[in-house]
């Protein structure tokens, strides 16, 4: 019977994820870390790794989706990918090597930068 609970509480995980990205552009991996973090207990590196699978489809359906689709996208987008994979591959490296304790504490210093920088324009 644990079955079912789980698979709607991942159904709506995605859901909520999908929907934050496709309205905002970025922000459904830190609602899919909250919320994959939960009872079950994970691990800190297995919750990251998740949540970024998940994202790539979740972005790539989103782009997809959105008005101005791919061929909209603005001058520099290829590059910006390319290092983006660059920076990826660089942090993913690294990521093996930090431990969970301080995964969580970056990525709420991290909300908390951008929250200040949105409600106040700091850092413009």
């Amino acid at each position: 019977m644990r079955k079912k609970p789980e698979a709607l509480r991942f159904a709506l995980a995605g859901l909520l994820a999908g929907c934050v990205t496709g309205i905002f552009g970025a922000g459904g991996g830190m609602v899919l870390v909250a919320l994959l973090s939960g009872p079950d207990r994970r691990g800190a590196r297995e919750v990251f790794a998740t949540s970024l699978a998940i994202m790539l489809a979740i972005s790539a359906v989103a782009l997809f989706a959105s008005p101005s689709g791919v061929g909209g996208l603005p001058r520099g987008t290829a590059a910006v990918c390319l290092f983006g994979a660059a920076g990826g591959l660089i942090s993913g490296l690294l990521f093996r090597k930090i431990p969970g304790v301080w995964l969580h504490r970056m990525m709420g210093a991290l909300l908390v930068f951008g929250c200040l920088r949105r409600l106040f324009g700091w850092f413009s």
